[in-house]
């Protein structure tokens, strides 16, 4: 006969039992942490960075945005099949309990579903390529590189010389490279190290983008624009307007909507009463340039989907004292004469209603702070391009 004790121990087998299938279960939600900490830094924080002076670096393109889209979208596929291939290996593995996986895509790499998960990566860059996507994307790799080191300790405590055969002849994660990196610092305590690792990732992935980003925007001689006459009303001064096709309007996937677009909102903004209106209290003079970024609105891309050209668009416009006019190849020295007098940002800027917010001191007035908040400001619109 089974006493209390006897079946209190039933039931602790149980639930232990249960929590171990779960953890089993589980496993590969938590091997894809990093990978979703790295997805979420790529887009969602961005409106917060964007609004600091200090952050706003961050949420720049060191690529240009949608232009490498084909072969970004090829390495997504590609990295994600990849991943289900190697995680379906180690999974039937285990529920046949056939051991140490050594064939099909683990032939070739140690890790093949961290390389999968790390060209992935590397699709997301070349397609949304922020200086924050690289950061995010160097600590994932930090992390996977730690998980990847500690998993193969682990193996070789359970399988013992099969497995260290097999490492000794099998790449890490790349084909051809056999060891992975290790962390720096050999004479540091172990929470020492992986510190220094830590550091390193974060100034290799967000310093050698932002360094990128840089030298992009110190290069870049022309402007992807097309340039119209702009006058606020009869008998009034007429002035450059340079309309940017920004990184939405480039995208490939969107060839046979975007160029009606862009026309239809060169027109809106040509003959615009809610941009002559936020233009009255600051008339134009001989000299002055209008530079207009346009940015998806509400609607954007569902408006998009239908092939619909009345998908909202918002225009920001600088009013820029422009001695030295913008021919086409001459960018660096447009910029570096010009200051940015106001800013205008219209909501829906193709559609009937919409707010304009007019930002700027009166002319004549040097506001150094506002100065510098413009240079981020067509350094963030112009990194995309």
């Amino acid at each position: 006969m089974k006493g209390p004790t006897d079946t209190r121990l039933r039931s602790l087998g149980r639930r232990l039992g249960t929590v171990v299938a779960w953890l089993v279960v589980l496993e590969p939600l938590w091997m894809l942490l990093p990978f979703a900490g790295f997805l979420y830094g790529s887009v969602l924080p961005v409106q917060a960075l964007s609004q600091h002076p200090a952050t706003i670096w961050l949420v720049e393109f060191f690529l240009p945005t949608h232009t490498l889209f084909p072969l970004g979208l090829l390495l997504i596929l590609a990295g994600g099949g990849l991943f289900l291939v190697g995680a379906g290996q180690v999974y039937l593995a285990k529920v046949r309990r056939a051991g140490l996986v050594t064939t099909g895509l683990y032939r070739l790499v140690r890790h093949p579903q961290y390389a999968a998960l790390t060209l992935f990566g590397w699709g997301v860059l070349l397609t949304w390529g922020r200086v924050v996507t690289a950061l995010s994307f160097g600590l994932m790799l930090w992390l996977y590189n730690l998980l990847a080191h500690r998993e193969e300790a682990e193996c070789l405590a359970r399988f013992g010389e099969a497995y260290r055969a097999y490492r000794e002849r099998t790449a890490f994660v790349l084909p051809g490279v056999r060891r992975g990196p290790f962390l720096p610092g050999a004479g540091l305590p172990g929470w020492g190290r992986g510190l220094l690792s830590f550091l390193l990732a974060v100034v290799l992935s967000a310093g050698g983008a932002w360094t990128v980003t840089r030298l992009r925007y110190e290069s870049r001689e022309t402007l992807p624009a097309q340039e119209y006459a702009w006058s606020p009303g009869e008998g009034k001064e007429t002035v450059p307007l340079l309309l940017v096709k920004g990184p939405a309007m480039q995208a490939a996937p969107l060839e046979r909507v975007r160029e009606p677009l862009f026309h239809e909102i060169a027109a809106t903004l040509l003959f615009s009463p809610r941009l002559a209106q936020g233009l009255a209290e600051f008339p134009l003079e001989a000299g002055d340039t209008l530079l207009v970024f346009v940015v998806p609105g509400a609607g954007w891309h569902s408006g998009l989907a239908r092939h619909e050209q009345e998908a909202a668009v918002d225009a920001f416009v600088l009013v820029l004292d422009a001695p030295i006019p913008y021919d086409g190849a001459n960018f660096r020295a447009f910029r570096q004469e010009w200051p940015v007098l106001q800013m205008l940002r219209s909501e829906d800027v193709t559609g009937e209603t919409g707010v304009v917010e007019v930002q700027g001191p009166p002319r004549g007035v040097a506001v150094p702070a506002f100065q510098q908040r413009m240079e981020e400001r067509v350094r963030f619109f112009l990194s995309g391009l």
